[in-house]
């Protein structure tokens, strides 16, 4: 991208795998997580598509279940710390606003996104 917003792009894949919004169920994660360690390939990808955080009953169990579903991902021969992506969904990008307030000299522009 001409305008310098890409962070990063996964190296060439024979499938990528997209997670959508999981929003606390670490349960449900879970199951996926280990249907996925069956199912993904040496040559496949990983993108968390956001809303990882939110509202469900397990918000911390859920992160680390996708903080060690990454590390077995990486743990994988030839495996490079972009081919596992996490992108900020609404409910993390509210996270991050609502850290900014405490150091902010006009909060309400922090809010105004």
């Amino acid at each position: 991208m001409a305008d310098g917003t890409m962070f990063a792009s996964l190296r060439k894949a024979e499938r990528i795998w997209a997670v959508a919004s999981i929003h606390g169920e670490a349960g449900r994660l879970r199951k996926l997580h280990t249907d996925l360690a069956r199912r993904i390939g040496p040559n496949d990808r990983l993108v968390y598509l956001g809303n990882v955080l939110g509202h469900g009953p397990a918000v911390r169990e859920t992160v680390d279940s996708v903080l060690s579903f990454r590390r077995l991902m990486l743990a994988r021969p030839n495996a490079l710390v972009h081919d596992v992506a996490l992108l900020r969904g609404a409910q993390e990008e509210m996270w991050q606003k609502l850290l900014q307030l405490q150091f902010a000299v006009n909060p309400s522009e922090v809010l105004d996104w």
